[in-house]
């Protein structure tokens, strides 16, 4: 997910809605896309990132992410092994934003 894919999202100041549910991103993935485009995405509402492998270190990159973006209202996360941790650190994400 880094690189091109991350450059054009980006870019896309219009996209409102981004399934990527069951790709295999692992923690790895996630942590590039909260790190770039979803961190300020002036459009983005809705992220589905269900089914990839997705542990406690994911979830605390999604809370940076969402500690300071504007625009997302909706994220499913479900069918992932974020555990006890990883959904601390996005409650703590939400109280920041």
């Amino acid at each position: 997910v880094e690189g091109e894919f991350c450059a054009g999202l980006a870019k896309n100041k219009s996209v409102k809605s981004l399934c990527l549910a069951a790709c295999r991103l692992g923690n790895k993935g996630v942590a590039h896309l909260c790190d770039g485009p979803l961190k300020s995405h002036p459009a983005l509402g809705h992220i589905s990132l269900q089914y990839n492998r997705l542990e406690a270190a994911a979830a605390k990159s999604l809370a940076q992410m969402l500690a300071v973006n504007q625009a997302l209202r909706f994220l499913d996360i479900c069918g992932n092994s974020i555990g006890t941790e990883g959904a601390l650190a996005l409650v703590e994400g939400l109280k920041n934003n």
